[in-house]
């Protein structure tokens, strides 16, 4: 009698587990199909799962992201993408390598790439059990989100371009009764090779806090929506350096306030990086500066300070 309950159970345990597989797999390839549209699309040569008989294993062999910009197609290829899920955590894992391409030159498309010692893994933890993720249950009970790459290479068709070091992001939320305390640390070490003069070196260190009120009774009491707190925000990039600080809160219908205290080294190489990587006005950004920073003397390391003052 036992025997045969327990033949009955492994039985509907093993039923449930493939049509759950086959549940999770359809929707994923129909959350793939909805991320596609007229500006980016992704594509993959199969889908296969596994990790019977504890947890779910989607991988997408071959996976493709298309993008469609002014200049024109890129394309972003890796070997496979993975997704995970063991009721209490999920993970994305990637290939070792990424390739990425410019579709409009029909000639030499191949740009440049990535490769790394480790697969890439981006993993989320939750509070609470979660069966089947989706955008509705993750928000809820999502705790952390880590992600770590001790080493990674950049490289062009022929040579070793540059070092990506010591990248890690962690992202925490502390769920109280009133409020959702999110905390994003991040870090990271990019160096060029030697006579790579078009590369520049960077390197940053962030610790900044979100708050926001979990009732709308939360917000009118405290008097703002969201609050941002730059605990550290520390930036090299070639010879400049940029610390902020400072605190902001933002409301409905309302101006922001708070204040933001920037150190800078060699600012104008800053106004350089954020006007080509960013997209901001190098004009506006240089005007701005003109009138609102000050000279300052911290031990040779600073130079110049802007206060940002919301009221």
């Amino acid at each position: 009698m036992i025997r045969r309950a327990l033949l009955l159970i492994s039985v509907l345990y093993i039923l449930i587990w493939f049509l759950a597989a086959h549940l999770i797999k359809n929707e994923a390839v129909k959350g793939v199909s909805r991320i596609s549209n007229d500006n980016i699309r992704l594509s993959y040569d199969k889908v296969n799962v596994s990790g019977f008989p504890f947890f779910w294993r989607l991988r997408f062999d071959d996976f493709r992201i298309i993008s469609t910009d002014h200049d024109g197609l890129g394309e972003i290829k890796l070997d496979f993408i993975a997704l995970e899920h063991k009721i209490y955590s999920s993970e994305v894992t990637l290939s070792k390598r990424v390739l990425f391409d410019d579709l409009k030159n029909v000639e030499n498309k191949f740009i440049s790439g990535a490769k790394s010692e480790y697969e890439p893994v981006i993993r989320v933890t939750y509070s609470e059990p979660v069966l089947f993720p989706n955008k509705s249950n993750i928000k809820e009970y999502f705790a952390e989100l880590y992600f770590s790459l001790p080493s990674v290479k950049y490289f062009s068709p022929k040579k070793i371009l540059a070092d990506l070091k010591n990248l890690e992001i962690l992202l925490t939320r502390v769920k109280s009764d009133n409020l959702n305390t999110y905390q994003l640390t991040k870090s990271f070490d990019f160096t060029p090779k030697m006579g790579i003069d078009y590369i520049k070196s960077a390197k940053m260190l962030v610790d900044v806090e979100y708050v926001s009120p979990r009732t709308k009774i939360e917000k009118s009491s405290l008097g703002y929506n969201y609050k941002i707190q730059f605990n550290k925000f520390n930036f090299k990039y070639d010879d400049s350096q940029m610390n902020l600080g400072g605190v902001v809160t933002l409301s409905s219908g309302e101006m922001p306030k708070g204040q933001l205290k920037f150190l800078m080294r060699n600012h104008e190489e800053l106004v350089d990086w954020f006007s080509d990587y960013l997209g901001l006005s190098k004009k506006f950004i240089t005007e701005y500066l003109k009138y609102n920073i000050r000279t300052v003397n911290d031990s040779n390391l600073y130079h110049s300070q802007l206060d940002l003052i919301f009221e």
